[in-house]
């Protein structure tokens, strides 16, 4: 009779699936540091890339009674400003591209979502604002009523 030896240890097919998870745990915690000590550049990266896809959106199907210019304007100061920073805020980031999503999910901006997008640019970049300000019309309603220093007395 053969008596079989009793073999100690883990298998050889055990051995290798063990030896691949681990492998497979270094990487993913390499790309997690790596990620996180990147985290500023990968969030102006995705930031332009979205504010890019945006600025397509509106020349490619301008919304009446947008001008187009202005936005593209303030969109490029904002890019600028934004690639300018050497530390941004990652999580303001995060915040303002989770906002500008609903905006360019059905790929039509209308005359409202461009207002909303640039509130967003300046929510970010509040000195923005005057460059708004400054392509911006001021329209006064009009009351019907007579100014007050148009009033003769007599």
């Amino acid at each position: 009779m053969t008596e079989q030896v009793e073999r100690k240890g883990m298998s050889k097919g055990c051995l290798v699936a063990l030896i691949i998870a681990g492998v497979l745990v270094v990487l993913v915690a390499i790309a997690g540091v790596t990620c996180y000590m990147n985290r500023d550049a990968l969030a102006r990266y995705g930031a332009v890339t979205m504010i890019s896809g945006v600025r397509t959106m509106i020349a490619e199907n301008p919304a009446d009674g947008v001008d187009t210019i202005a936005v593209f304007a303030v969109t490029d100061a904002f890019i600028e400003k934004l690639q300018a920073d050497e530390e941004i805020a990652t999580e303001e980031v995060g915040l303002f591209m989770q906002s500008l999503q609903p905006l360019v999910s059905d790929e039509n901006i209308d005359a409202d979502e461009v207002d909303e997008y640039i509130e967003m640019l300046v929510g970010l970049y509040p000195e923005l604002g005057d460059m708004v300000l400054e392509t911006q019309e001021v329209v006064q309603p009009d009351s019907g009523l007579v100014p007050d220093d148009s009033i003769a007395t007599e």
